[in-house]
């Protein structure tokens, strides 16, 4: 599948909230903000949107994984040491 396809599909999953959310009164309950996760994210970092993509990237691996286990029953997921940020800084510091 096209990755711009998939950006796609996620952007109007997230218009069409964005719609929802403003037809409610303000007294109304609001829908659930969709869990999207584009896979060409923005370039700022800084901005709450990257982070909130990062937040749905990590959740959709997760539940991935969830479905790989089940065909895979033996795969294992393995949790960083709390001293490192992300795989690299796991690998360098086995290297030394």
């Amino acid at each position: 599948r096209d990755f711009r396809e998939h950006d796609e599909e996620e952007l109007k999953k997230l218009v069409d909230w964005q719609k929802q959310m403003k037809t409610k009164g303000a007294n109304k309950e609001k829908p659930a903000r969709p869990d999207v996760a584009f896979w060409f994210p923005p370039s700022d970092v800084t901005s709450a949107a990257f982070l909130q993509n990062a937040m749905s990237c990590e959740s959709l691996g997760e539940r991935l994984f969830l479905q790989l286990q089940k065909v895979l029953p033996s795969l294992v997921q393995h949790q960083l040491p709390p001293d490192c940020k992300d795989v690299s800084d796991f690998y360098v510091k086995m290297k030394k």
